[in-house]
């Protein structure tokens, strides 16, 4: 018989955007999604992870669209554990 184990947490999120993320217009592009959450399972640790892109949305030419992006994204925690560290960096 295997014993459970509660595991108990909470989040807070926060996310903006510009208009046209979602738009077929030509212009900037930034949306920011932020979270925050704390984990029982592992000491109470609260890791904050926070994702980033800006770019710009192309003029349309023709059938082609196109939006030119720049990603950071980056996790960090309280208890500095190896697996929750990082951060990307990326051109899409």
């Amino acid at each position: 018989m295997s014993r459970m184990i509660p595991d108990y947490r909470e989040v807070s999120t926060t996310a903006a955007a510009t208009e046209l993320e979602w738009s077929r217009a030509a212009g900037l592009v930034l949306p920011i999604l932020n979270d925050l959450v704390t984990l029982s399972r592992f000491r109470w640790d609260t890791l904050v992870y926070s994702q980033n892109r800006v770019g710009y949305t192309m003029p349309q030419l023709g059938p082609l669209q196109w939006q030119l992006t720049w990603v950071a994204n980056f996790t960090a925690d309280r208890n500095h554990e190896v697996w929750a560290n990082f951060s990307i960096k990326a051109l899409e």
